[in-house]
């Protein structure tokens, strides 16, 4: 049992736990700023559902995977593939235009108005089919980011509407139980998009419908053994 006391609002001088029976209130203090900011730590139990902290070894062990770019990769290919992601496209362009040196004339030339002036519409022999293909970059993952825990993106190395960059941002947990839902709250709040769990041993909903609840709140759940 926690003993902290509530140093503020309502509840100030009462042991912490009592804030679990008011779910309103503790949605509230989640949109607070000068919450997040002051009191860090009891935020992180509100996070954890007032259970003991994630950060264990075996947490820390699983983050500790991502040090290795190998791992990042591994994720972003089952991602690709899951998601459609391309790596190429082909698109039709107009060729790039001939230099053509223009003769001096003295005095100059008379300019047609615009109203005088065809429009141009140029011909089909003037495009050209082109294929763009993103040579893709990782960067290096950086851990407890704003309470995510561990952040890195893929991007290709010219920038293109159709190779946007990909941003991981991670809550890895060694097991998702039937605590899912504490979960989802979780990286709701802290702004994570990946659930990386080594184990998953919920009673209550099979793997598949966990990840469909999560993707439902734009999440995305993968387990070790998926990518590695």
């Amino acid at each position: 049992m926690n003993t902290e006391l509530v140093p503020f609002g309502k509840y100030k001088g009462q042991p912490l736990e009592v804030l679990q029976n008011d779910k309103p209130y503790l949605e509230w203090l989640q949109t607070q700023d000068w919450f997040k900011e002051r009191y860090q730590q009891i935020n992180t139990v509100i996070i954890n559902n007032f259970t003991e902290p994630s950060e264990t070894p075996e947490h820390n062990r699983l983050c500790n995977i991502f040090l290795e770019e190998k791992n990042c990769w591994a994720l972003f290919e089952i991602f690709k593939k899951d998601f459609n992601i391309k790596s190429s496209y082909t698109d039709k362009v107009r060729k790039k235009a001939e230099n053509k040196v223009v003769p001096f004339v003295p005095g100059g030339c008379k300019i047609p108005s615009l109203k005088d002036s065809p429009i141009y519409v140029p011909s089909e022999d003037e495009y050209e089919i082109v294929t763009f293909t993103a040579e893709w970059q990782v960067s290096k993952a950086v851990f407890e980011d704003k309470g995510i825990d561990v952040c890195f993106y893929v991007y290709a190395c010219e920038y293109n509407i159709n190779f946007r960059p990909n941003t991981f941002k991670i809550e890895v947990k060694p097991c998702i139980g039937d605590d899912y839902p504490a979960i989802l709250r979780q990286i709701n709040n802290n702004g994570s998009n990946f659930l990386i769990a080594e184990k998953f041993t919920s009673t209550a909903a099979s793997l598949e419908q966990v990840k469909e609840i999560f993707k439902r709140s734009n999440k995305i759940v993968y387990l070790l053994s998926e990518f590695l």
